[in-house]
């Protein structure tokens, strides 16, 4: 399937996977770009340029974590050994692994999980190295994870609108466009438009109904029930009508199909 996109004139993808594909793998770069949803940018760009480390994949490659975990100090100090150590091992796991390259043989699946381990928190600790300075914020409470991030996005914005000669990016709910510009690091290349709607206001009516709460920790069997009644009630005043019911998750639409009267 990845090939098959790559080599298409048009391609649809998630923002998570157009960061890594365009600056890791180097697919889906040079071409126009349509970014719906523009407003997410800014948290998308601090979502991929967000750092965590975590205790139990450091163990999986026998790496302790520095003396002092609270201190993002001590973390600048860690990591450039850290990656020496890190690298010696991967090469030692790929002097390992050529023997069975060459005789075209499957390797030991846990030398390729072990490979896995190492190459994954090389490529971690590089972009700590490269990235990570005093002006970033550091969450470092948890005895089990270690979270770093920028505290501006501005000088990473360009690992998204650096992959394309023409961006298109579209919103409805971007309260300030040159903020949004200036936190992106494009303020001085963007053309605003404004554009209406094209639904008359008498025809997009926004009805507050709070119902239940269907966040992961409260959502069960008795707030989807009556969120299933809530719901057969709307449809039986609007019976002739065609419409668009919106559910946030799977579970919420299997229940709501499996259980409404009107199928």
């Amino acid at each position: 399937q990845k090939r098959r996109a790559l080599a298409a004139d048009l391609v649809v993808t998630n923002y998570s996977f157009a960061f890594h594909e365009m600056n890791y793998a180097g697919g889906l770069s040079g071409r126009s770009q349509m970014d719906d949803e523009g407003d997410l940018i800014e948290g998308e760009t601090m979502k991929f340029t967000s750092l965590i480390l975590t205790r139990h994949q450091l163990e999986q490659c026998q790496i302790e974590p520095p003396e002092y975990k609270t201190k993002l100090e001590a973390w600048l100090k860690w990591a450039e050994p850290t990656l020496g150590k890190v690298g010696k091992q991967l090469g030692e796991l790929e002097t390992r692994l050529e023997p069975f390259l060459e005789a075209e043989q499957e390797p030991p699946k846990s030398l390729m999980f072990e490979l896995l381990h190492y190459q994954r928190l090389e490529s971690k600790l590089k972009m700590f190295i490269d990235l990570v300075d005093e002006s970033w914020v550091a969450e470092l409470d948890d005895p089990e994870r270690w979270q770093f991030k920028p505290t501006f996005v501005r000088r990473f914005g360009h690992l998204l609108t650096g992959h394309a000669e023409k961006i298109l990016a579209m919103s409805a709910t971007i309260l300030s466009a040159k903020d949004w510009a200036w936190n992106l690091g494009i303020d001085d290349e963007v053309a605003f438009y404004r554009v209406p709607s094209t639904f008359p206001k008498e025809h997009r009516p926004v009805v507050y109904l709070p119902t239940a709460n269907f966040s992961l920790k409260s959502a069960n069997d008795e707030s989807l029930a009556l969120m299933v009644r809530v719901v057969d009630g709307l449809l039986d005043k609007h019976k002739d009508e065609k419409g668009i019911i919106h559910a946030i998750s799977y579970k919420i639409t299997r229940y709501l199909l499996e259980h409404s009267r009107h199928q």
